[in-house]
């Protein structure tokens, strides 16, 4: 119910973009949070809706956009499956496909954050070849050193 008046409000409010990010989907691997898609969309908002969260697969990401956002973003699928986010990008077309980076700064270095394994590391090449290859149509870079994502002393 938060979610339907928040986006009415949005929407009224003429936002350029709703953006829904389920951090919880990949992280629990359940997937895109189709219920919340469908709820947005039934309200016939005018707002472009772009959702991340739990995409794993083509067929995920196509039912994502069935559901109602205009376009999607993913991470943790740019890593661990090039090829599947390749499909996507085919798919779904690249102006609809965002690629997120959670990055942070240590020591005058950029890191690498990965969320699932709560660990840093250096920016994996597979975010290098996507924007090399033009697989999407912009960058979502997440300075997590300005948000709380739980316990941060591993990798600072």
């Amino acid at each position: 119910m938060e979610s339907e008046i928040l986006a009415k409000n949005l929407d009224r409010w003429c936002v350029d973009e709703i953006f829904i990010t389920s951090i919880d989907r990949s992280q629990n691997s359940s997937g895109p949070d189709y219920s919340i898609l469908d709820q947005i969309s039934e309200l016939s908002i005018n707002t472009p809706l772009t959702y991340s969260g739990g995409i794993r697969s083509v067929k995920d990401a196509i039912q994502v956009i069935k559901c109602g956002a205009d376009r999607i973003c993913v991470e943790t699928i740019i890593e661990n499956n090039y090829q599947e986010f390749k499909k996507i990008s085919e798919n779904v077309g690249k102006q609809s496909l965002l690629a997120s980076m959670p990055l942070f700064l240590k020591n005058n270095k950029v890191y690498f954050y990965d969320f699932k394994n709560k660990t840093s590391k250096i920016i994996p090449r597979n975010f290098f070849n996507a924007l090399k290859s033009h697989l999407c149509s912009e960058v979502i870079i997440k300075d997590i050193n300005a948000h709380n994502y739980g316990d941060k002393k591993n990798f600072f």
